[in-house]
């Protein structure tokens, strides 16, 4: 009986632990571009806010995975540093990225 309830909290335990290790966020950073439909930017309420497409998509991927997180400047990027910084592996992720063969 002792082995047995032993046995049981070493493996509540043991889920318990790796439930955890398992639920950390994953913070992906990201840029935005201006360009309509992709990215723009709106004035709510006196603040400045990003919206579009892409922005819709990332909302979209955090509400279905709570454990990943976009991260992005406030600002726009000209495309040129997008592409560096995705090439360098200073931002994680890009949407909306138009296919062609150098890419």
């Amino acid at each position: 009986m002792k082995k047995n309830f032993i046995l049981i909290l070493l493996s509540v335990f043991v889920l318990f632990f790796s439930f955890n290790v398992f639920a950390q966020k994953i913070v992906l950073k990201t840029s935005l571009q201006n360009s309509i439909p992709k990215y723009f930017e709106v004035e709510e309420g006196g603040k400045k806010v990003f919206t579009g497409i892409c922005i819709d998509i990332m909302k979209a991927i955090e509400e279905i995975d709570s454990t990943i997180e976009f991260s992005y400047e406030k600002s726009f990027i000209p495309f040129a540093r997008i592409a560096r910084d995705l090439e360098m592996g200073d931002i994680d992720v890009f949407f909306g990225m138009v296919w062609n063969e150098e890419r």
